[in-house]
């Protein structure tokens, strides 16, 4: 009996045995791998000498074995058992592997010893990268006074005018020690934290006395919410307009034999501008403000020579802008007026033509170069005065080497509240969608004639800030209306030189007040 029963147990064990030996075994702590490893650090700024110490997590926790290896691309530093220690300045990659090859980066900048001196880049004439700085560089001709600062901030020269007015301002100067290159290119990464006046880039011929104006070449600045540039006749908008906190590439390409400059904000280029005065000897850069509350913030700024493929995305014709920023008469703008007319510029940013007799008004500006091909020109402007018999010449195009009508080529108007022009043998209403147009008075507007030189004609268009009424009978809200093409006033008048904003013509108590206009060349018809 004890026989069969042990072989019966026996029977069993092996039954039980051979059950358990049909399932997965667990698994064994030396075949569970890595599934991931990260790192402690994922960048990291160090001054030469310095050391940090790099850990490695890998994950799971029971992974057999989470040893990781530590490699180095780069110079700059050295990694043993992830202890990582600065050498020289530049840019490093450590990268730890695990035993099954999952990786984790950590980009460290190694930063030059700021001795305050000037470092050289390859490929510049100047540069500085503010961001290896921890105080303002010494090499700088520093200018800083009264109510004034200057400081590395978050990696960027931050230049702060607290006060303004009494004599406080902060600049700083530097001078090539060689001559520059008769073309260059000037590039700034720059942020406003105001809507006051600061100097980005200004560029002075060979002088100690920066008070001298008549020794400045080109300038960028920065200005209530738009860069600026100064021509000679006042700080004019052009560009694109800014948003304080925001980060920009400015760049200036000079060519100092045609005495003329560009401006590109993000890309986005001015056409070709002149110098503000007749420089050739530019020796120095300056940069920063004397205005209250000035804020503005430079993460690099660099001089390069510039090369073809630097002009050759350019616009190489004419860009002309007048914004009315002061409060005297711009000196390349001419005035006449007689019997009562009269132009203020008294309030900054826009001048006020009015002839409360039977006076006339007129502001000529004449081109260095004719006009030709294909040109725009734009005013944006308030009508005052809609009442009967009222007449105010908006825009005119002329070729000022003819006299009397016989010179003017595009002529519109605001005669009683409706938008006119001359069709070359009267003065017409502007026709659009069976309707006229008819504007309402105090409100602003843009008027954009888009002008073909070959065809002899022109095409307009019409926006309002606010609203402009009876456009074919129906409201149009804040929108660029097309209202046709026409002729010119006089086909054999030649291009236009000179652009005329006039009020008058005899007609008393017209006045309108003009912000701002511009006459630029441009490529398409279609604008």
């Amino acid at each position: 009996m004890r026989k069969k029963l042990l072989s019966l147990f026996i029977v069993i064990c092996m039954f039980v045995v051979a059950a358990c030996g049909s399932q997965d075994p667990p698994d064994k702590p030396q075949d569970i791998l890595p599934e991931s490893v990260s790192l402690n650090a994922t960048d990291l700024e160090l001054e030469i000498g310095e050391e940090f110490a790099l850990k490695a997590a890998v994950l799971p926790e029971n992974a057999a074995n989470k040893t990781v290896s530590f490699s180095v691309l780069g110079n700059a530093v050295s990694a043993e058992n992830g202890v990582i220690k600065a050498i020289s300045a530049g840019d490093a990659v450590v990268t730890a592997t695990t035993v099954n090859g999952l990786t984790a980066e950590c980009r460290i900048k190694v930063l030059p010893e700021d001795d305050g001196k000037e470092h050289i880049r390859d490929g510049w004439l100047y540069y500085e990268d503010f961001s290896i700085r921890r105080a303002v560089p010494e090499y700088f001709g520093k200018d800083v006074k009264g109510f004034s600062r200057t400081e590395i901030e978050d990696g960027a020269l931050r230049m702060t005018v607290i006060n303004g007015g009494s004599g406080d301002h902060a600049f700083f100067t530097y001078t090539f020690k060689e001559t520059l290159p008769a073309r260059f290119v000037a590039e700034a990464r720059v942020r406003s934290d105001s809507l006051a006046f600061a100097n980005l880039l200004f560029w002075y011929g060979e002088t100690e006395d920066y008070s001298d104006t008549g020794r400045i070449a080109a300038n960028v600045a920065m200005d209530k919410g738009f860069f600026k540039i100064n021509q000679g006749s006042g700080w004019n908008k052009f560009v694109m307009p800014y948003d304080n906190g925001k980060w920009y590439d400015v760049r200036m390409t000079v060519d100092t034999d045609a005495s003329a400059y560009w401006i590109t904000v993000d890309g986005t280029a001015s056409g070709k501008l002149s110098f503000r005065n007749g420089i050739s000897d530019i020796r120095t850069l300056r940069f920063g403000s004397e205005t209250a509350w000035a804020d503005v913030s430079y993460a690099s700024i660099g001089v390069r020579a510039a090369t073809s493929a630097d002009f050759d995305v350019l616009p190489m014709g004419l860009n002309y802008v007048n914004d009315f920023e002061g409060t005297a008469k711009p000196a390349d703008l001419t005035e006449s007026h007689q019997n009562g007319g009269a132009a203020d510029f008294s309030v900054d940013g826009r001048v006020t033509l009015s002839t409360p007799t039977s006076g006339t008004v007129s502001v000529t500006k004449v081109f260095d170069e004719a006009l030709d091909g294909t040109y725009a020109a734009e005013v944006r402007f308030k009508n005052e005065s809609s009442a009967a018999n009222t007449f105010a010449n908006v825009l005119f195009l002329r070729n000022s080497a003819l006299s009397g009508t016989a010179g003017n080529i595009v002529t519109l108007a605001v005669e009683s509240g409706n938008l006119r022009f001359h069709n070359g043998s009267k003065w017409a209403t502007v026709p659009y969608d069976g309707g006229t147009v008819a504007l309402i008075d105090n409100e602003w507007y843009t008027l954009r004639i888009v002008c073909d030189g070959t065809a002899k004609t022109y095409k307009m268009y019409l926006s309002g800030e606010n609203y402009i009424n009876s456009v074919g009978g129906t409201a149009s809200l804040g929108q660029n209306v097309y209202l046709g093409e026409f002729d010119f006033r006089n086909k054999a008048a030649g291009d236009p030189d000179s652009i005329e904003l006039a009020i008058g013509m005899g007609k008393a108590g017209t006045r309108f007040t003009v912000d701002g206009f511009s006459v630029f060349d441009t490529d398409s018809y279609e604008v």
